[in-house]
């Protein structure tokens, strides 16, 4: 699970993340999308759509070294500790201990 995490992959069930994503429609939580730039919130939206590193990076032409940069800003701004708490927190509201 560490190298999965280190090499931008995901390390939730596929099937967990498509039933939290298709939950996001018609939610309204505790997420708040101020503060953050436009460029952020497409990766906290990959995150949760359960894309690694390098696929953000290709879906947004930017480099993997830039994704992980802009991942570990965002967790520090939500003193969240994995991008998995990230995708959680987005789609439900609720940030995970």
């Amino acid at each position: 699970m560490i190298k999965s995490v280190h090499n931008g992959t995901g390390v939730m069930d596929e099937a967990i993340l498509e039933n939290l994503a298709k939950n996001t429609e018609a939610k309204t939580n505790g997420f708040c999308e101020e503060g953050y730039t436009a460029r952020e919130m497409d990766i906290i939206k990959a995150v949760a759509e359960g894309l690694s590193n390098r696929e953000i990076a290709n879906r947004l032409f930017i480099s993997e070294g830039t994704v992980k940069n802009y991942i570990t800003s965002i967790l520090a701004k939500e003193n969240l500790s994995h991008r998995t708490a990230l995708a959680v927190y987005y789609l439900t509201g609720k940030k995970q201990s």
